[in-house]
């Protein structure tokens, strides 16, 4: 009889990611704010200095801090967000969130050798909860180059039974039907 070895391929374990605390939202906004404030001057010195694009600086210093890759799955009362972030370790992700949205920075701690904060690969990734979410049970992890939050929907609209009859118009709704004696 001959045995085959298995080789069972070790993946390493979630890692851990911090939810920053309410109220931090306005915090990473108004850094986000700061660096496109700083990255639009920046375009404005390297493009000769012209006045009047103010507007089209802000623009692209926001688009080259803001990523888009960004995706939202719904798995029955869960919201699943994921965020590609390959090289970044999970203390350098910070995640801030509330009811309708979640800014995430992968800029925190990050050697600007390895990962270049000029532009040229987004920091900041924003996206919108497709219905209101419950902050508190949020928690993220980091796997495989893969940034996950995990987030509960607020309330969950009840499912529709098929088999019970819903009034139409503004008419009293129906009576139960009552046993006869006989």
């Amino acid at each position: 009889m001959s045995t085959t070895n298995k080789t069972v391929q070790e993946t390493e374990p979630p890692k851990k990611v911090n939810i920053l605390k309410a109220g931090s939202l306005e915090q990473l906004r108004s850094e986000l704010s700061a660096k496109a404030r700083d990255m639009a001057y920046f375009i404005y010195q390297n493009s000769g200095e012209q006045p009047g694009r103010d507007l089209g600086h802000w623009v692209e210093a926001q688009s080259k801090l803001m990523g888009t890759a960004i995706e939202i799955r719904e798995s029955g009362p869960w919201f699943h967000c994921n965020c590609e972030v390959i090289g970044i370790e999970q203390a350098e992700a910070r995640v801030a969130l509330d009811e309708t949205q979640v800014l995430i920075n992968l800029s925190g701690g990050i050697d600007p050798n390895f990962f270049p904060q000029d532009g040229s690969v987004p920091v900041f990734y924003w996206a919108k909860w497709p219905q209101e979410v419950d902050p508190s049970t949020a928690a993220g992890y980091v796997k495989d180059g893969m940034l996950t939050i995990e987030v509960k929907k607020k309330f969950d609209p009840p499912a529709e039974n098929p088999l019970v009859e819903r009034p139409t118009s503004a008419a009293a709704p129906p009576t139960p039907l009552s046993k006869t004696s006989g």
